[in-house]
């Protein structure tokens, strides 16, 4: 769900509205309402509690499912041995963008891919585990100055590999 947003005081109250799935031009038309579109994917529980997801151009849209790449990186990130990992979707001909995960692993240790595959499918849907899994050293992993993951840079660099492999 795309999450739209008001701003209800000077203190700073957001409200999230029963449902976010306004077209954008119906948005356009409740500007006067202060409601703020976000980018951000998410949802709200039946107490009222706020989801976020992640931004709507990181989500993977793969085989009709649409999956997030940070509750993949969730997972992976608690596998013992691995010290970064970022999830980008690659495009794909029949399911139009496979999901690859690339990971940074801690000096000297090997992770043996059928182990970690196993670990995933115990805790994610089969849909969202990785295709395949990219092993990076952590010079390859392209990151900005404050080390936040350039995921164009890291979309480009997965689809090059998988091609040559």
């Amino acid at each position: 769900m795309n999450l739209l947003l008001r701003i209800e005081s000077l203190l700073g109250r957001v409200v999230c509205p029963e449902t976010s799935s306004y077209p954008w031009t119906e948005f356009r038309g409740r500007r006067h309402e202060g409601y703020y579109r976000t980018g951000d994917g998410g949802y709200v529980d039946e107490i009222g509690r706020l989801y976020w997801e992640g931004r709507l151009t990181e989500i993977i849209k793969t085989g009709g499912a649409n999956i997030s790449p940070q509750e993949i990186d969730a997972v992976i990130a608690l596998f013992p041995g691995v010290r970064r990992t970022q999830t980008v979707g690659v495009p794909h001909d029949t399911l139009g963008e496979m999901a690859v995960a690339c990971i940074v692993v801690h000096d000297g240790v090997r992770i043996v891919e059928d182990e970690l595959r196993a670990f995933l499918k115990q805790r994610l849907a089969s849909f969202k585990v990785p295709r395949r899994f990219l092993f990076l050293s952590e010079e390859e992993m392209p990151v900005t100055a404050n080390g936040k993951v350039k995921l164009t840079e890291l979309k480009h660099l997965a689809g090059a590999r998988l091609e040559h492999a």
